[in-house]
């Protein structure tokens, strides 16, 4: 995950506030979250998507 965020830190992302590209999915990672019950993944994820979307500046936050 923590790649995928620095990648779209890095302007490798069309959609630099989806964590969805080529080391990482969220949908499918959301997804194993939810069924294993991982707590901490869903925190990190959320906490990610979150920091993504202030620095930039996404007033919205659409979840796939």
């Amino acid at each position: 995950m923590i790649h995928q965020v620095v990648l779209n830190l890095m302007g490798h992302s069309i959609y630099p506030c989806r964590l969805t590209g080529d080391v990482y999915d969220e949908v499918q990672s959301l997804a194993n979250y939810q069924k294993y019950e991982d707590g901490y993944g869903l925190y990190a994820l959320h906490l990610h998507k979150l920091i993504l979307n202030y620095l930039f500046e996404s007033v919205t936050m659409v979840w796939v």
